[in-house]
């Protein structure tokens, strides 16, 4: 009897992140042939559920899977949160087993992992990409809720036909802090109205502050939520998949250093992603 060959993935981490790990593990099962469930939990990082913001992943090899007790006794990864529980049915579920702080020991290596499933069951947590994969599969495998995709589709109605987003990413980044910040977009958007005089910008950031200093500078240009960021619910994380899909329907996007958001959002649209860093 021949063993079905089956990877199970617990994306974890924000948004982006989950969305680059599920990408990449749809690749890599689509390379051996083999199905995919994906354990999709709720936490402060992201406190929604799939369905809530997406639809069904259309293809029968790829099972998205809602939080219930027994799959986070299961499949969580384990950490001091969970007093390490998971790694025991995990040992007996899986023969080979790769845990987020791992997964860059393998430098997304193709080979390991297609051996890794010719072996048997294979278990990944991940907030990052497992192997390399064309960014085209983002709008192949993530499509919104039609209440985000009407929410996108009103704001980008209200721009000019040459549009660009601008994601700042602050609050607890450093990363981006230190590296992007205000006056590179400031920049940026300077030279594009020198272009362009009929520009419209839209801004994606989790700083209130940083809405209302772009608003002073550019006055009507700037489009942005009205809605603070938030993480922690669904209505905030419905939000956030919606100035992404905003953001994927402009001509270009400057972003923040160190954040995948921007990242993914220009994958989204097949348009150019510039990130904006200090020497």
């Amino acid at each position: 009897m021949v063993k079905k060959r089956k990877m199970t993935l617990l994306p974890i981490g924000g948004l982006a992140n989950r969305m680059r790990a599920i990408a990449s593990a749809v690749h890599l099962c689509r390379l051996s042939g083999c199905s995919l469930d994906v354990y999709w939990f709720r936490d402060k990082g992201l406190n929604a559920r799939f369905g809530d913001i997406f639809k069904d992943i259309e293809t029968d090899k790829v099972c998205i899977h809602v939080d219930s007790l027994l799959g986070k006794l299961l499949y969580d990864h384990p950490r001091r949160h969970n007093m390490w529980i998971p790694r025991v049915p995990q040992k007996l579920l899986f023969r080979n087993r790769v845990y987020d702080n791992e997964i860059n020991d393998y430098e997304r290596n193709k080979d390991i992992f297609m051996k890794f499933l010719a072996e048997g069951g294979l278990y990944v947590s991940s907030c990052y990409p497992i192997i390399d994969f064309n960014t085209d599969i983002f709008r192949d495998l993530f499509k919104p809720v039609e209440e985000i995709e009407t929410k996108a589709y009103s704001v980008i109605s209200n721009m000019s036909d040459y549009r660009i987003g601008i994601h700042v990413r602050r609050t607890d980044h450093i990363v981006s802090i230190n590296n992007s910040p205000n006056e590179l977009f400031y920049q940026a958007i300077d030279e594009e109205l020198n272009l362009n005089n009929s520009l419209s910008i839209y801004l994606a950031t989790d700083s209130e502050n940083v809405k209302e200093d772009f608003k002073n500078k550019y006055g009507n240009r700037i489009f942005f939520s009205t809605s603070e960021a938030d993480r922690n619910s669904v209505s905030g994380i419905m939000d956030a998949v919606a100035e992404m899909y905003v953001l994927s329907m402009t001509n270009k996007i400057y972003g923040s250093y160190g954040s995948s958001y921007s990242e993914v959002a220009a994958a989204l649209g097949g348009i150019p992603l510039i990130v904006l860093k200090n020497d």
